[in-house]
């Protein structure tokens, strides 16, 4: 019995990255389709800026929530509101080559998603505008922020970078914003991302997305709220958010199923071997 137990810790152990066993919260579907595989609709809400303001030159950064995933097939997945931690992150890097009448275009761009677990001493909380930004411990517009990536008991949970892809015509070109009416903008934008790193990678690179440069990883598009706008809140201190989902294709962990599998067959010959 006690090699049976040692068999399934140690497959336990190995199925998850080093980093991940038991230091940051542990990520799955919830109810009947916690299996699920396929493709998925990532909910968000975000608040950004610019460093001069929406014009050419200027470069977006700014923070997100995921508050919901959902299958086209089977509804919701996984929900804010139903588990112990957040899915958090920042992005940055967004350079604004060009604004055209009401289309815009924007080169570069990073984003990196933190798993935090829900507690007092780590509130997520986009209120604190700008100045999140120095609680953190860094500069305006850095890939960190107060509540994402200081988070005790948190860890990196996908690095991602923006690709080219949402202009065919352009490879330098890796978001487009179309119906600009307003200043802060309204109107939506679009873009690809791949997966570099973090540590749900293996579940998330999956390149389901095929574009003119390449397969990508994520396709984003993002419905920008006006202050005055009713489709999304405006957090404290950041002049645009946006409240829309971004398309992605969920694999299970290839190393958690090949470990399932190797710790029922040592199951299985320790049984024959009992019965003989």
């Amino acid at each position: 019995m006690k090699r049976v137990i040692a068999t399934l810790t140690l497959a336990s152990a190995l199925a998850f990255p080093a980093s991940q066993v038991f230091a940051i919260p542990t990520f799955s579907f919830i109810g009947p389709d916690a299996a699920y595989s396929g493709p998925i609709s990532i909910k968000f809400e975000n608040a950004e800026s610019f460093t001069s303001g929406f014009a050419v030159n200027s470069t977006n950064f700014g923070i997100l929530r995921v508050t919901s995933i959902e299958a086209p097939t089977v509804g919701q997945l996984w929900a804010n509101i139903a588990v112990p931690y957040n899915i958090v992150g920042v992005f940055n890097g967004i350079h604004i080559n060009s604004i055209s009448g009401t289309t815009a275009s924007a080169s570069g761009g990073a984003m990196q998603l933190y798993i935090t677990p829900k507690d007092a001493l780590n509130p997520f909380n986009a209120n604190q505008g700008l100045g999140g930004y120095a609680a953190g411990g860094c500069a305006i517009g850095a890939l960190c922020y107060h509540g994402i990536s200081d988070v005790t008991g948190g860890g990196l949970f996908l690095d991602l970078n923006f690709a080219s892809g949402a202009d065919p015509l352009n490879a330098a070109t890796t978001v487009v914003a179309t119906n600009l009416a307003t200043a802060p903008p309204s109107g939506s934008a679009t873009a690809y991302l791949n997966v570099v790193g973090g540590a749900y990678k293996s579940n998330f690179d999956t390149n389901g997305f095929a574009t003119a440069f390449g397969s990508r990883d994520i396709f984003m598009q993002n419905t920008f709220c006006s202050i005055a706008s009713a489709q999304c809140t405006l957090p404290t201190g950041w002049p645009t958010s946006s409240n829309d989902p971004a398309r992605a294709n969920f694999v299970p962990e290839p190393n958690s199923l090949a470990l399932a599998g190797l710790a029922l067959l040592v199951l299985g010959g320790l049984q024959r071997r009992k019965n003989r």
